[in-house]
């Protein structure tokens, strides 16, 4: 969500506060906030009314029905002597009901965790249209889209299109993801 300090970045993340959903905001860490002081960061997203989720997950009841949010720091915590992702401690002690799994990086869910959906980000969908095949290289070929693993819909969302704090995009779309879920009755 961040690429800078807490200070720098008062006014750009303001707007954040604004995020308004019935079930809640959730969030999870990704890279750039362990290159930014992920200690000073986690307060300011709580002020902002997201819920960051660190290897944890909320049971949510939707019109009867149990939906469980987890999430998963970046693999980039390790690097910061922090814990790193793992959904089975994540999803430890979830109902049954329908999982949803957040997790930066585009990758499967870690162990035997049963997840209905995956969301992700990290690759920016490619940057420039000349490196997605570069991106795909590191991320399992998860560069942007909707992917059947194993029966776990993941999702993996291009962004915005800032990096560093600018546009780098060149022949690559940049969205904000909106997901609605439904049962399967409703379907």
């Amino acid at each position: 969500m961040i690429d800078g300090s807490p200070d720098a970045l008062r006014d750009d993340i303001t707007p954040l506060s604004e995020l308004k959903a019935r079930y809640g905001v959730y969030g999870v860490t990704g890279n750039h906030e362990y290159y930014f002081h992920v200690e000073q960061w986690l307060p300011v997203f709580e002020k902002l009314g997201i819920v960051m989720l660190r290897n944890e997950h909320r049971t949510l009841s939707v019109n009867g029905a149990e939906l469980v949010i987890a999430g998963v720091p970046d693999l980039t915590a390790q690097q910061f002597g922090e814990v790193g992702p793992d959904s089975e401690k994540a999803l430890e002690g979830a109902p049954d009901g329908t999982r949803v799994l957040l997790k930066h990086r585009p990758s499967r869910a870690s162990g035997n965790t049963r997840v209905d959906l995956q969301l992700s980000g990290h690759t920016h969908g490619g940057h420039l249209f000349f490196l997605k095949w570069l991106i795909a290289s590191f991320n399992g070929g998860l560069i942007e889209g909707l992917f059947d693993m194993d029966g776990t819909k993941l999702y993996v969302s291009p962004g915005t299109g800032l990096w560093p704090g600018f546009s780098i995009r060149l022949g690559v779309s940049s969205e904000i993801t909106r997901i609605n879920l439904r049962s399967k009755k409703d379907v």
